[in-house]
């Protein structure tokens, strides 16, 4: 089987904008140390919610390209584990149109579809 890229993009919420910038690249952090993946980043615009007053505001995004299918079950463990430890925050992660959000007390359930989400075949 040949090694492809699975392009990944990977957001903390948090409770403010700061504090998922910091726990978004937290993150990142650990899974670059992960044989397979590359980890960048891009700003993405978030809109304003309707009747609020601004414009909204830049989300910053980790954006990882992995090795796919031999770190993709790896990331998905790291997540899953880092996310054990905040509880608080949530982590977003989206492969194409499709996401996986693990928030509240991380359940087998979430595991699973994330182990999906990342194990998809990206061709």
């Amino acid at each position: 089987m040949a090694t492809v890229v699975l392009t990944t993009r990977i957001r903390v919420v948090a409770d403010d904008e700061l504090r998922s910038e910091r726990l978004t690249r937290a993150l990142a952090d650990e899974l670059a140390h992960i044989a397979g993946v590359a980890v960048g980043y891009e700003t993405i615009v978030d809109a304003a919610v309707p009747g609020a007053k601004g414009a909204g505001s830049d989300l910053l995004i980790a954006v990882l390209d992995i090795a796919w299918p031999v770190a993709a079950p790896l990331v998905a463990e790291k997540v899953k584990d880092w996310r054990h430890e905040r509880k608080r925050e949530s982590v977003r992660v989206t492969v194409g149109d499709d996401y996986v959000e693990l928030s509240g007390e991380p359940t087998e359930e979430q595991a699973r579809l994330l182990a999906a989400l990342l194990d998809a075949d990206p061709r």
